[in-house]
């Protein structure tokens, strides 16, 4: 079984792939990744996939929010798998990618490219409204659940899973 932690946090590098070879990599804030997963999230969940993030959102000021997420991310940073000042993954993190990018199937990452795409063409105040628009958040309070957690491990079953497991303890 693959912790849910670990798939977040490999799901993330990945994600972070596809910003760092976005033309648009610089205008993602942190607000904006958060959203970006929120979106990612949502739309693969919508498809039946549990290949999927698994993260727990609330609503705060505006916008989804994830603790856990923002936790994925400052972690990633302390491993020194992204460089914040340029939002680029290190060499570290993309021999991990591909290493262990079997279980993230073609057409998640070809979601997370256009999602890259699409978001990366917005202003704020576009964001803002696609949000609002997209997911009714003019109606709901601060603090309220958006989406919850589906599952604490995922079963996957081939070669490219041992070999993600024997190098997780970059993740513990």
């Amino acid at each position: 079984m693959l912790k849910r932690k670990v798939m977040n946090r490999m799901l993330l590098l990945q994600l972070f792939f596809s910003l760092s070879n976005s033309e648009e990599i610089r205008k993602y804030s942190d607000k904006q990744i958060q959203i970006l997963v929120f979106d990612i999230q949502h739309t693969l969940r919508e498809s039946g996939t549990l290949n999927t993030f698994n993260y727990k959102f609330v609503f705060w000021r505006g916008f989804p929010l994830s603790k856990e997420l923002q936790s994925d991310i400052e972690y990633i940073l302390q491993k020194g798998l992204l460089l914040k000042e340029v939002n680029v993954l290190s060499e570290r993190a993309y021999l991990l990618i591909k290493r262990n990018h079997s279980f993230i199937s073609e057409s998640t990452k070809q979601l997370f490219f256009s999602k890259v795409q699409f978001f990366g063409k917005m202003e704020n105040n576009q964001l803002i409204a696609y949000m609002i628009e997209t997911y009714q958040l003019g109606s709901k309070t601060q603090g309220a659940p958006l989406q919850d957690i589906l599952y604490e491990k995922y079963g996957l079953n081939n070669n490219e899973l041992n070999r993600l497991l024997f190098s997780k303890k970059l993740f513990q």
